[in-house]
């Protein structure tokens, strides 16, 4: 039979079972649900995909109160914190702070495309392309951690996209014009 992610045949009792993967939790432990006891491994598949559904339509209604300040606050900063080296973070906290203000007032699963798309074109027409692509890339980062922790379905700036990379020209002197 084919390999099928998440799906295992027990060896001792001849069974299907699986394994779904739900992230982690507060703790940074990771959770895991386990079914046994299928026939086939197709019905196993079956059952976890079912489950999975589920398990995402609950997730993102138990957190639907949260608002993305609170997420960016409690999960994201400490996170990043242990990511990247104290400099690093003293410098990007600071401009993550000021630009994500735009999104603090919102409830993290109401944030959508037309949304970030406004929020993107208002950093393009400030700032640089280079400077827009990091901040637009920090959010994008953000987001992805949501997802990681089952605090949202997909990561919605990765639809969105970041700003066109844009090489400005440089005008040298030649060595007349010194």
């Amino acid at each position: 039979m084919p390999k099928i992610s998440n799906v295992y045949l027990d060896k001792k009792t001849n069974r299907w079972y699986f394994v779904a993967n739900l992230g982690c939790d507060e703790n940074g432990n990771r959770v895991r649900h386990w079914e046994r006891g299928f026939s086939s491994q197709k019905e196993a598949k079956t059952a976890y995909d079912e489950y999975m559904n589920d398990y995402s339509k609950t997730a993102v209604k138990k957190n639907s109160t949260m608002s993305y300040q609170e997420f960016y606050k409690t999960y994201y900063l400490p996170h990043y914190k242990q990511q990247v080296r104290d400099s690093t973070y003293e410098n990007r906290v600071v401009s993550m702070n000021k630009h994500f203000k735009y999104f603090f007032k919102r409830k993290l699963k109401d944030i959508n495309a037309p949304m970030i798309k406004k929020w993107q074109n208002t950093l393009a027409k400030e700032y640089t392309s280079g400077y827009t692509r990091s901040i637009y890339g920090s959010f994008q980062k953000t987001l992805d951690l949501a997802v990681t922790l089952g605090l949202l379905q997909k990561n919605i700036a990765k639809q969105v996209g970041n700003v066109k990379k844009v090489k400005t020209k440089v005008d040298f002197w030649t060595l007349e014009e010194f």
